[in-house]
């Protein structure tokens, strides 16, 4: 309790930061993770239900005909069972769909070892880079210290 007592401004302070970190990267990450195990063909269908209901109840209201009108009414009642029968579906519209599909594409292996491709071999030429600027700086010459990030390291 005494630490919270002596620091409580700059715990105060740090609020704002955790928010933006919390809001902006932790959020979005963990809703972009829910989001990929949702079975794509489950949301299209829902979709497609939610608005043959808002159309055909329209379609009812303005119906002239009595028999047309009960034409409307038994189709609303069999779109209304279909979306009742998706949405208490077993885990509706979870599913790992999207990474079958993901990992049998021949693009997307592609991708994956052209990225591992390019990475192994920019890494691997930035050591040899970094490495022999940081064995050029460490032979003595005129002119060193200009090129030495902090100068109280000279030797």
């Amino acid at each position: 309790m005494r630490f919270v007592k002596t620091y409580w401004l700059e715990m105060l302070m740090v609020i704002p930061l955790f928010a933006y970190i919390i809001g902006f990267t932790l959020l979005p990450i963990l809703t972009n993770i829910k989001e990929s195990f949702i079975d794509q063909r489950f949301g299209r269908r829902y979709d497609i239900l939610v608005s043959k209901i808002a159309d055909i109840t329209y379609d009812i209201e303005h119906a002239h005909e009595s028999e047309e009108k009960r034409d409307y009414e038994k189709e609303l009642a069999e779109t209304s069972l279909a979306l009742e029968r998706l949405q208490h579906s077993p885990y509706a519209g979870l599913s790992l769909n999207n990474y079958r599909k993901l990992f049998t594409d021949r693009s997307f292996i592609k991708a994956i070892f052209n990225t591992l491709a390019i990475t192994l071999l920019g890494l691997s030429l930035q050591l040899v880079v970094a490495m022999s600027i940081a064995l050029l700086l460490s032979q003595p010459f005129h002119g060193k210290g200009f090129f030495r990030v902090c100068p109280t390291f000279y030797t």
